[in-house]
């Protein structure tokens, strides 16, 4: 993952590449560049100094269990749901007689 710096140097690259061109469209695809590496390089600069600031969502291990939990109990519904409908089909309601 790349930090701020990171993005800042790539950055720098493509400003120095558009000073030294004289073509107008590699001038402007290298400025183009150049912020497209400056936005993330902002945004992760904010990252990184309020980083104690940032909510943390819970850990993947306690994610991963409260999703068993669910599911187990979803799967537990489906077979008492299943063993009602088969009771039903083996006893099915008396025949009506008419007369």
């Amino acid at each position: 993952m790349f930090n701020s710096q990171d993005y800042r140097t790539k950055a720098a690259e493509y400003h120095n590449r558009a000073s030294k061109t004289q073509n107008p469209n590699e001038i402007r695809e290298f400025k183009s560049l150049e912020r497209t590496f400056n936005e993330p390089a902002d945004n992760a600069q904010w990252v990184e100094q309020n980083l104690d600031k940032i909510v943390h969502s819970p850990a993947k291990e306690a994610i991963a269990g409260i999703e068993r939990k669910r599911k187990a109990r979803f799967f537990n519904y489906g077979d008492h749901d299943r063993t009602c409908m088969n009771r039903e089909r083996k006893y099915p309601p008396p025949a009506r007689v008419t007369s």
